[in-house]
């Protein structure tokens, strides 16, 4: 059996998740360029890490494994994680070369 949502409850709970998103865009607006790339970085490859330890049936490994195991794998794909690796992309010459 399946109960409708009172109209209140269900107004009140869209509030609370704009309310939280409104939260997330103010405190993401006052980091530098530089911060929310690493943040964006750090949080891809700690989503990707996590996923691989979840399907290999792996536990939590702790923040000190985890720290450079995410930086580790960015710096593997330097080209997708530019604010940790460093990577810029080749001038036109380079490129030609």
């Amino acid at each position: 059996m399946t109960a409708e949502i009172p109209e209140a409850l269900a107004n009140y709970m869209i509030k609370r998740d704009q309310d939280h998103a409104d939260r997330i865009a103010a405190v993401w607006s006052e980091f530098t360029e530089r911060e929310q790339g690493l943040i964006k970085d750090a949080a891809v490859m700690g989503y990707v890490q996590g996923m691989r330890q979840a399907r290999a049936g792996g536990d939590w490994p702790g923040d000190w494994v985890a720290v450079p195991t995410v930086i580790g794998a960015c710096l593997a794909h330097a080209q997708l994680y530019p604010t940790i690796t460093g990577w810029t992309p080749p001038e036109d010459d380079e490129a030609d070369r």
